[in-house]
């Protein structure tokens, strides 16, 4: 029955993280062979991380790991780097996707799918307490239906790829939420509980970082307007210089011939 389990917590961790990837790459999610090759090796990954290997006269798996899993499909820092790792490969075979896009695609899924399951995990304890059922799937269920709703309702064009990719500023806002997430990530170990029990601390942090982030935004929009503030005045200034050159010279000579013909 643990395998069964297995199976189906992967299947939906692996389809919510497809169609946030999807969401992000502006990739129409379609059953064609990249996308299936994409979910499957995921998918594989997520199996293979859970399960317990003993290393004898033969290698094999003793038993399935349930424990702290809820959060993401790995539950260590290295498997959440590898995890990583293993997702630009990914969306570099079967995306069409420049390298910097790529890079781009692969963190930005990764920190929506962390805000999504946390958010997930906060919201089903809070209205479904009296609920008699496993509460993990419940979590990546109602993730799967919050990263399908970012993709049908969103739209990437909200996102402008192309501009946000080669935007420094966004860049950075994008790496600070990363930093900050891994960072939370391994101080509540992967553990719901402890995220649960440390909630109003994550609320405080998260709000610290999103003030950061407003203030790096609204210092690139000051920026850009300052920018096209500036942009017609140096016009103005430049056509100026070059009336300046061509009339001027020509009505001081005109002024001193006449000044001498008067001497004269």
């Amino acid at each position: 029955m643990e395998y069964v389990h297995l199976f189906f917590q992967t299947f939906l961790d692996a389809l919510a993280m497809y169609l946030l990837c999807s969401f992000v790459a502006a990739h129409p999610p379609k059953l064609n062979k990249n996308s299936v090759y994409w979910f499957s090796i995921f998918q594989l990954f997520c199996i293979i991380m859970r399960l317990e290997f003993v290393a004898g006269s033969d290698l094999f798996f003793d038993q399935v790991d349930f424990m702290n899993y809820d959060l993401l499909p790995v539950n260590s820092i290295g498997a959440m780097l590898f995890l990583l790792l293993s997702m630009f490969v990914l969306n570099s075979l079967f995306f069409k996707l420049t390298n910097n896009g790529v890079l781009f695609t692969t963190i930005l899924a990764f920190v929506l799918w962390i805000l999504i399951r946390m958010f997930s995990i906060v919201a089903v304890n809070v209205f479904a307490v009296a609920v008699d059922f496993d509460l993990s799937y419940l979590y990546r269920v109602l993730t799967v239906v919050l990263a399908y709703f970012l993709y049908r309702k969103l739209s990437i064009a909200l996102l402008n790829p192309y501009t946000v990719r080669k935007n420094v500023y966004t860049k950075i806002v994008l790496v600070n939420s990363l930093v900050s997430l891994l960072l939370l990530v391994a101080y509540t170990n992967f553990d719901t509980a402890i995220i649960l029990q440390n909630l109003l601390y994550i609320v405080i942090v998260f709000s610290f970082v999103i003030l950061i982030n407003a203030w790096i935004v609204y210092e690139q929009k000051r920026r850009s307007n300052g920018k096209n503030v500036l942009r017609p005045l140096s016009i103005i200034c430049l056509s100026s210089m070059s009336w300046f050159r061509k009339y001027v010279p020509d009505s001081m000579s005109s002024t001193i011939n006449c000044l001498r013909s008067r001497a004269s």
